[in-house]
C-alpha cells in the first residue's frame, strides 16, 4: 500500500456491487476492505484502522444505520458515507440520527463516489484542527456535531451554535446580543428564549455525563462556560 494511500472499509453484501467500487475505488487510489455483514464489519473496524467508512443501508444481519451507531462509539471522527437504494426524508434522517455524513444513491457512478468520498476527508482532515474540547466535551463547528467522550450528544441547531460559541471563548462572558446574532433567523428568536435554549442545553449535557461543564448566567449581561 502507498503511504498516501486511504483506507476504506466497505460493508455491502452485493458481491457485484462490492467487487465492483473496490476496484473502481483501487485504481483512485484508496485501498478497500469488503465486508459482506454488519458483523462483520464492526469485527473489521475492531481489528484495524480506517480513514472512512461506506456502508449499506440494508444488509443480511442488520442494518447499515447500526453499524454506524456503534462505529461511533469506538470513534466519533471517521467519515462515513451510506449506500442506500432509496434516499427519502425519513431515510436521510435516520441515518444523520445515527451519525452519517453523507449519502448516495445505488447504482452510483464512480466519480460521485470519489468525489462525495474525497470531500469527506479533506473535511475530516481541516476539521481535525478545529475540534474545541472542554473537559471531556468535544465540538466540531465544521462537522456540527458533540461528544461526550466518543459518545455523540445531539443538540439542536440553536443550542449548538449557543455552545460553540461559549466553547469558542471559555471562561469569557459572552453577551445575549451575541447569542441572538449568532443565532438569528430574524423575526424568529427574541431575547427571552435564550434562556430557554440554554436551559435544554444545561440538560443535554447533565444527561450526557457531561457534569463538569457550567454555563454559568452573569445577570443582565449573557453566560459564561465554566468548569466544576
Amino acid at each position: 500500500m502507498k503511504a498516501d494511500m486511504k483506507r476504506v472499509l466497505m460493508v455491502e453484501d452485493d458481491p457485484v456491487i462490492a467487487r465492483t467500487l473496490q476496484l473502481g475505488l483501487g485504481y483512485r487510489g484508496f485501498e478497500v476492505t469488503t465486508c459482506g455483514t454488519a458483523q462483520e464489519g464492526l469485527r473489521a473496524f475492531a481489528r484495524e484502522d480506517f480513514d472512512a467508512l461506506l456502508l449499506d443501508v440494508a444488509l443480511p444481519d442488520g442494518s447499515g444505520y447500526e453499524v454506524c451507531r456503534q462505529v461511533r462509539t469506538q470513534d466519533s471522527e471517521v467519515p462515513v458515507l451510506m449506500l442506500t437504494a432509496r434516499l427519502d426524508e425519513q431515510s436521510a434522517v435516520e441515518g444523520l440520527g445515527a451519525g452519517a455524513d453523507d449519502y448516495l444513491r445505488k447504482p452510483c457512478g464512480l466519480d460521485e463516489l470519489v468525489a462525495r468520498m474525497n470531500r469527506l476527508l479533506e473535511r475530516r482532515t481541516r476539521g481535525s484542527d478545529d475540534v474545541l474540547r472542554f473537559g471531556s466535551l468535544r465540538l466540531s463547528p465544521s462537522r456540527r456535531q458533540l461528544w461526550a467522550g466518543t459518545t455523540p450528544v445531539h443538540l439542536a441547531r440553536r443550542e449548538f451554535d449557543i455552545l460553540a460559541l461559549l466553547l469558542s471563548r471559555p471562561g469569557e462572558v459572552v453577551r445575549r446580543q451575541e447569542m441572538l446574532d449568532r443565532m438569528g433567523d430574524a423575526g424568529e428568536v427574541y431575547d427571552r428564549t435564550i434562556d430557554s435554549h440554554v436551559s435544554h442545553l444545561r440538560r443535554k449535557l447533565r444527561d450526557a455525563g457531561l457534569d463538569e461543564v457550567q454555563i454559568a448566567p452573569v445577570y443582565g449581561v449573557g453566560y459564561r462556560l465554566a468548569g466544576r
